[in-house]
């Protein structure tokens, strides 16, 4: 996450993700693909500084086709809105991020690359001494494209992490997590292991 500091009261801070995904194959020969999913940036329109514990932000958020496999996502571009709302307490920090990406063009049918998908990600942290924290941080999927009961994908999980800092001055976030999908589509993942390394400007 990048602050760019527009004036004394607003800032811009954008966020990048490029995710690593194994979707392992529970067939005893295939091995399932592992490489790079679509990168997704967004930009959030946020205040300098946080108004009775809370600090928001809106703005927009474009996915780009950095896919290495067809099965790994979409290679259209994509874009949509985006927001946060963040509450700071003591050692506690808790707060929801969302957004809807629309793809710009793309092909329909079952595999198709068009996409309308919705994320919701809700997160808790309690922090201890040290950087040390624990917490979850479930992302919440719909993908509004897909019929019947194959739309939502609702897990349920726990993560742990530090805050270190490199060479004593750049902040490192690093967690692991782990997720159980209560709710998924047919097919879908029964768990999901994350692994993130933020680096905090």
């Amino acid at each position: 996450m990048i602050p760019i500091h527009v004036t004394d009261e607003w800032n811009v801070i954008t966020r990048t993700i490029l995710p690593l995904i194994w979707q392992p194959s529970l067939q005893p020969v295939q091995t399932g693909p592992f490489g790079t999913g679509p990168t997704t940036f967004s930009a959030f329109l946020s205040p300098k500084n946080p108004v009775n514990g809370f600090v928001w932000g809106v703005g927009p958020v474009v996915q780009i086709p950095t896919i290495s496999s067809a099965t790994l996502g979409s290679n259209v571009w994509g874009g949509g809105v985006t927001g946060v709302l963040v509450h700071l307490k003591g050692p506690i920090v808790a707060g929801a991020l969302a957004n809807n990406v629309w793809s710009f063009g793309g092909t329909s049918g079952a595999a198709g690359t068009r996409y309308n998908a919705f994320l919701l990600q809700p997160f808790f942290n309690y922090n201890f001494g040290a950087g040390w924290y624990v917490g979850s941080s479930p992302i919440i999927t719909a993908n509004w494209l897909a019929t019947g009961n194959n739309a939502w994908t609702l897990p349920v999980g726990a993560l742990a992490g530090r805050v270190i800092k490199i060479g004593g001055k750049l902040p490192i976030n690093l967690s692991f997590g782990a997720h159980y999908n209560a709710v998924r589509p047919q097919y879908g993942a029964t768990w999901q292991l994350h692994t993130q390394l933020t680096v905090i400007f």
